[in-house]
C-alpha cells in the first residue's frame, strides 16, 4: 500500500498495471505489429517488491500457481510466465484495496455463478430481440491490404468461370437486313 499511494487515484486496474510498468510495449506502423515485452516505465521499486510475492504466490496459492504454470504450457518462458503473474497478483490487490473486502479464493466462482443466474433470469423475462445489423463502413485501407486485395481480383479473373461449359450462342437471322429487302 506504501508504494501504491491512494487508490483511487487509478481509475481501474489497466492504470495501476500500466503505473508499474507490467504493461505490454507494441509498435505497430502500418498493419505490422511487434510486441517488445513490458514497457518498464513507472514504479521499479513496486515491480521489484512483487517478483518475490510471486515466487511465493507460486509455491503457497493455487490460483497463481496455476495461472503461471497455464502460461508456460502454452509455451511462455518461465520469466515472461512469472511477469503476468505479477500482473495477476497487482490486480488482486488492486480489487481487495478498492473493494476494502478481504481476498476471497473463491470469488472467481462465485462472480461466475451470479452472472449465469442472471444471463439465465434474463432470458427467461425478455423475448428474443432481433440483431441490428451493422451498417455499411468503409475506412481508408493501407497499401498492404490494397495490394493483397488487388492480387485476389487478378487470381479470380485470371481462372475461367465454371459457372458454364457452353459460352453465350450468337442470335441466328432467319430473315434478311432491313437494308437488304426491297421496297415496293
Amino acid at each position: 500500500m506504501l508504494e501504491i499511494g491512494p487508490v483511487d487515484r487509478f481509475a481501474d486496474v489497466r492504470q495501476l498495471v500500466a503505473w508499474t510498468g507490467l504493461d505490454p510495449r507494441v509498435d505497430e506502423s502500418g498493419d505490422g505489429t511487434i510486441s517488445k515485452g513490458i514497457s518498464h516505465r513507472g514504479n521499479a521499486h513496486l515491480r521489484a517488491i512483487l517478483f518475490p510475492l510471486v515466487l511465493a504466490a507460486m509455491q503457497h496459492h493455487p490460483r497463481i500457481a496455476d495461472f503461471v504454470a497455464a502460461k508456460v504450457a502454452q509455451g511462455k518462458p518461465k520469466k515472461v510466465a512469472m511477469v503476468a503473474g505479477a500482473a495477476k497478483l497487482l490486480r488482486i490487490i488492486f480489487a481487495i484495496l478498492v473493494s476494502e473486502k478481504p481476498y476471497r479464493a473463491d470469488h472467481e466462482q462465485c462472480l461466475a455463478r451470479e452472472r449465469a443466474t442472471t444471463r439465465q433470469t434474463a432470458r427467461s423475462q425478455d423475448p428474443p430481440t432481433a440483431i441490428p445489423q451493422p451498417q455499411s463502413l468503409t475506412a481508408p485501407i493501407s497499401a498492404k491490404e490494397r495490394r493483397r486485395r488487388k492480387a485476389a481480383n487478378n487470381n479470380a479473373a485470371a481462372q475461367p468461370s465454371q459457372e458454364c461449359e457452353v459460352g453465350p450462342q450468337r442470335e441466328q437471322r432467319t430473315t434478311a437486313p432491313p437494308s437488304l429487302i426491297p421496297t415496293a
